[in-house]
């Protein structure tokens, strides 16, 4: 967006200020159609229900609009702004679907810069929709992290060719499932043991060489998988995840299990324990 207030005597005053104009007007015409849409939408779905309630201004259709999904066409900061209440923002089939869109959703300027829009300060999504990105530049996932997915429940970050984690994914106190599968961690930050609410971590097809010791504090998760990675040693914190009733290790370069893994009696007497293709001496304990 053009700046609007261009000196008089610069060399393109005129072709901005036109610019700048054509700029608001569209952004008039784009309000007044999302506030028509707004207004037949209120009336009665095929429930016999009102969808939307709002007063007489038609502004009131858009600040108490609660729920916002963008299937194609065009938004605007102008939109964002308006809505003030936004509970939930859908950019899944808006990133799908439309060419231009994809690209800017890989963008982290794109995410930087949603995160900062007054509309979208309130947004609790339930679930991100970041699958719905092809790929992710380098370095995105950081932005991502910081825009408006704090308060997800659900997180799926698979296929993405990551290397590494941001510090603050463990920001993300809400998150009950994390899919990280697919991708090329060698590590992960041990920030990840505040994730406290997590009951599904997808950690498969990674690099994983080593689990930091903060992974003992995940108190509440119950399916683990860590299938094809390059674990040579579990940490004792393991022993833990008392919930735990899924845990597959399959493909690995384990030797040896801690001994806490005694601990997870819920896994042992109900779950799956899933070991294969690991290196483990049939003649040695497998308990160190």
């Amino acid at each position: 967006m053009p700046h609007c207030n261009t000196r008089k005597g610069s060399k393109n005053s005129k072709r901005t200020t036109r610019r700048c104009k054509n700029v608001k007007r569209s952004g008039k015409s784009l309000r007044k159609s999302l506030r028509k849409s707004l207004r037949k939408s209120s009336r009665k779905n095929k429930h016999g229900k009102k969808t939307i309630r709002g007063g007489a201004n038609g502004d009131d259709y858009l600040t108490t609009l609660t729920t916002l999904g963008v299937p194609s066409g065009d938004i605007s900061p102008i939109m964002l702004t308006v809505v003030s209440n936004l509970n939930i923002f859908d950019l899944l089939n808006w990133c799908q679907t439309n060419t231009d869109a994809a690209n800017i959703c890989r963008s982290p300027r794109f995410w930087r810069e949603l995160s900062r829009k007054q509309g979208l300060s309130g947004v609790k999504d339930r679930e991100s929709y970041l699958n719905a990105v092809p790929q992710l530049y380098k370095g995105a996932e950081k932005d991502i992290v910081k825009a408006f997915v704090k308060k997800s429940e659900s997180l799926d970050l698979s296929n993405r060719d990551l290397n590494t984690l941001p510090e603050s994914i463990g920001n993300l106190t809400l998150l009950q499932d994390l899919r990280l599968n697919n991708n090329r961690l060698t590590r992960l930050s041990t920030s990840i043991g505040n994730l406290s609410r997590l009951r599904n971590l997808e950690l498969d097809d990674n690099r994983l060489t080593t689990l930091p010791k903060s992974i003992g504090k995940l108190s509440e998760l119950m399916s683990f998988n860590l299938e094809n990675n390059r674990l040579k040693i579990l940490p004792d914190t393991i022993g833990n995840l008392t919930q735990l009733s899924f845990l597959n290790l399959k493909g690995n370069r384990l030797e040896s299990l801690p001994k806490s893994v005694k601990n997870l009696t819920n896994l042992l007497r109900f779950g799956m324990l899933i070991l294969d293709n690991n290196p483990l001496d049939p003649m040695k304990p497998k308990l160190v």
